[in-house]
């Protein structure tokens, strides 16, 4: 080789001559392979060939390499501040290095999201995003995080929204890459002690690499603004959104620490972590209902004919537009005590724009906004949205008039009163000589011809509907009740004080005013 080398490095070109050589390969290097130093890849453009390069350096010196000591030394240096690495973080390179192209060693020192290190909220959305997580996404659980959202998890997220074509993603995460701080970022990698070295360093390869892909993404979202006016208005709503989401979410603090705590015990599959979640969670949803107007959901009411146009249907959407109201169902969803109501709520939350986080926010709040493309031959491609909640699910319901309440064991049995409708119907009829069919079995049925038609009344009333015996206190004769549509065990959804009651006077656990 020769006697002046040229290395690439961060800050620019180093010029490499001959130094001192150092008494021995530093503490950092006590786990390095016995890798043959590869001076050459010191100025390769792959960070990971030139980390590689910098171990072997380091811990298998060669006489090529004590030539150029002082040079190699000053570029790693340069390598260092770039990666936010102090001298014993080196240790973690050699990790890195001997992994080669494996998975780091990934385990969370905690159960609970809002308990979770920097490099705990890495490797909760990298599991999110690998979809075992109960179909939460990154962004999903990024939101979880929210204010907690450390630098390690904000570059985490940043990496999966410029990995996406979807410029609506782009414009949730927008306020992200304005705040991504590099020093604290590093500061955070460093403090870490619970975590494999390797996937320390993997974070700080994945920083090292961003400014660039940054700058990329930069030039994309301006282009995408410039064809057309509409995802400029994508991006200022984001922007604006961010503000009232801090407002909403000061507001509703304990719903929203509730809904983590289910979140939590999702994710780590515990039974202990949701013992006793029935009960805090509906009260927590009676309570938010409370605040919600009875007129919110004035006349509408059970279709007898039609439970899956009933008030299910109609009323649960408008509720879990309330923001207290939707994060408590989210926690009530996911404890599943209550599986009738669970399914309905899912099914409502999955209907209507999330609320979980500032990045669901900004979506709901573009999607809100009816934005559309003005070349009318395009539509804008709304992204999939993962949540931890039922999707797919009709929502319906039925219910009745109250004429008696029977209870057995742990379900009441409730019979309706009788629902009257008058209609014309054929009193008198004979069998004419036209053949109508004609069975398999050879059997022939006749045309019935009508003689007489009367109005008659019809008791079209449900059948007794079998109810879970927890509602047993609320339920009274007279008044009238909505439940969950097609369980033996159904949940109430709503009661009216009578039949002609404009609106109900309780709802999801709690009394309307």
């Amino acid at each position: 080789m020769n006697k002046v080398m040229l290395l690439a490095v961060a800050s620019g070109v180093v010029a490499f001559a001959s130094g001192t050589a150092l008494a021995g390969p530093p503490a950092w290097c006590k786990d390095a392979s016995a890798d043959e130093p590869r001076m050459s890849d010191l100025g390769s453009k792959d960070s990971a060939d030139v980390l590689k390069a910098f171990v072997a350096a380091e811990c298998h010196p060669n006489a090529e390499v004590e030539a150029h000591r002082a040079d190699i030394e000053k570029a790693r240096a340069a390598w260092s501040k770039r990666l936010g690495m102090a001298e014993e973080d080196w240790a973690d390179a050699v990790a890195y290095v001997n992994l080669g192209n494996g998975n780091p060693k990934a385990e969370l020192t905690t159960k609970k999201f809002l308990e979770m290190t920097p490099v705990d909220q890495w490797i909760a959305m990298g599991r999110a995003d690998s979809d075992s997580q109960g179909g939460m996404d990154g962004f999903y659980v990024a939101d979880i995080f929210d204010a907690k959202l450390s630098e390690v998890g904000r570059l985490r997220l940043i990496d999966e929204c410029i990995r996406s074509e979807s410029a609506i993603r782009w414009a949730s995460c927008q306020d992200d890459i304005d705040k991504l701080d590099f020093t604290k970022l590093f500061e955070q990698v460093h403090a870490d002690s619970n975590h494999s070295p390797e996937l320390r360093q993997k974070i700080r390869m994945t920083a090292y690499g961003m400014p660039s892909r940054l700058k990329e993404h930069a030039e994309k979202v301006e282009k995408r603004k410039a064809e057309d006016p509409a995802w400029k208005k994508a991006f200022e709503i984001a922007a604006s959104s961010r503000g009232e989401w801090a407002t909403i979410a000061a507001k509703n603090a304990k719903y929203l620490a509730l809904a983590a705590e289910m979140e939590s015990a999702m994710m780590a599959k515990s039974r202990s972590m949701f013992e006793g979640c029935d009960e805090k969670t509906f009260a927590a949803l009676g309570e938010a209902m409370s605040t919600v107007p009875a007129k919110s959901f004035a006349k509408m009411h059970d279709v007898r004919d039609d439970p899956f146009k009933g008030f299910s249907y109609s009323a649960l959407p408008v509720a879990v537009k309330f923001p207290a109201v939707n994060l408590a169902a989210i926690a009530v969803v996911i404890c599943n005590q209550r599986p009738g109501i669970a399914s309905e709520l899912g099914a409502a939350l999955a209907s209507t724009p999330g609320m979980r986080g500032p990045h669901n926010f900004a979506i709901s709040r573009m999607a809100d906004a009816s934005l559309q493309l003005d070349d009318m031959s395009k539509k804008i491609s709304w992204p999939t949205m993962h949540h931890p909640y039922h999707d797919g699910t009709y929502l319906a319901s039925a219910g009745a008039n109250i004429k008696s309440i029977k209870k057995h064991g742990d379900h009441l049995t409730i019979e309706s009163a009788p629902m009257m409708v008058t209609q014309e119907d054929c009193v008198s009829e004979h069998v004419g000589k036209h053949i109508e069919r004609v069975h398999d079995d050879g059997r022939v049925d006749y045309e019935r011809i009508c003689d007489k038609t009367a109005m008659v009344k019809h008791d079209v009333s449900w059948a007794p509907f079998e109810i879970n015996a927890r509602y047993e206190k609320l339920l009274k004769v007279g008044q009238m009740f909505s439940a969950t549509y097609g369980d033996k065990d159904a949940d109430i959804i709503a009661i009216w004080a009578s039949p002609k009651a404009a609106a109900p006077m309780w709802m999801l656990g709690g009394n309307l005013k």
